[in-house]
């Protein structure tokens, strides 16, 4: 099998689409999960309020009403503020999967606007351009130890230059999975 740029568009097109999927499942888990969470402290604070009112019509409340009402409604503000941007807005995915990856790779590369993604797939397109190149040279077939060098040059082109970003890949893969978890 002969390598070509259309290997490393086959490996782009097999990491947007993985990329895509864990993306749209960490949105899915993430809505889910903070629906579920903001339903669950707002029935607790409900609990608290029915009880806080309870202590105070029978007495039991040691405090000012005052200050019940302040406190009870400082707890209703935080949880409702918590509970929308929980339920309305889903940035904490995107800064922790996108906008902290562009960050890491500027402050290790001086390269803005460019993630580790795209470095890993630049790494890859050289890795094809230099496999090509080395297909490219034709050896006569009675020719053993050529054939040989050459095989050998693919080898060590191939492990050499396509394992790092191999792994970098594999690696990023893994992690916006765990961050979508």
């Amino acid at each position: 099998m002969q390598p070509s740029i259309a290997d490393y568009v086959f490996f782009k097109l097999i990491y947007n689409y993985l990329e895509d999927k864990i993306d749209k499942f960490g949105l899915e888990v993430m809505h889910r999960f903070m629906t579920w969470a903001a339903t669950f402290a707002l029935i607790l604070v409900t609990i608290y309020i029915l009880i806080q009112g309870f202590r105070v019509m029978t007495g039991r409340s040691r405090e000012p009403l005052m200050e019940v009402v302040i406190n009870l409604g400082r707890i209703v503000v935080i949880v409702s503020a918590a509970t929308a941007m929980a339920i309305g807005n889903t940035n904490l995915s995107d800064f922790l999967t996108k906008d902290l990856d562009r960050h890491v790779h500027y402050m290790f590369t001086g390269e803005d606007n460019k993630t580790t993604a795209d470095a890993i797939d630049e790494n890859l397109a050289y890795t094809q351009l230099a496999m090509a190149a080395i297909d490219a040279v034709k050896v006569v077939n009675d020719d053993g130890e050529l054939q040989g060098d050459k095989a050998r040059a693919m080898l060590i082109a191939g492990a050499g230059a396509s394992s790092p970003p191999m792994a970098a890949g594999a690696m990023l893969l893994l992690y916006k999975f765990a961050m979508a978890l």
